[in-house]
């Protein structure tokens, strides 16, 4: 049962996270983005969308940090 309720949380902090993206405001969307990656190290979509946040504050070493966690769990991807 723990394990639906963290998946709820996570998917919740996700679309709280995209929504801030979508207007704008990577500054906001990394927290979100921070809590799901504690919750969910190899969270693909909350490392690539924190990597894009990043990249957007011109961030550019941390972008391209989560970018590699990304690669490193989905070469693919």
């Amino acid at each position: 049962m723990i394990f639906f309720a963290n998946k709820e949380k996570v998917e919740d902090l996700l679309y709280q996270a995209m929504s801030f993206m979508e207007k704008g405001q990577a500054k906001a969307a990394i927290p979100f983005f921070k809590k799901i990656i504690k919750q969910e190290p190899k969270n693909i979509d909350a490392l690539c969308n924190q990597g894009i946040a990043l990249n957007q504050l011109k961030k550019y070493q941390d972008a391209i940090t989560c970018f590699d966690k990304v690669l490193n769990i989905n070469p693919e991807y």
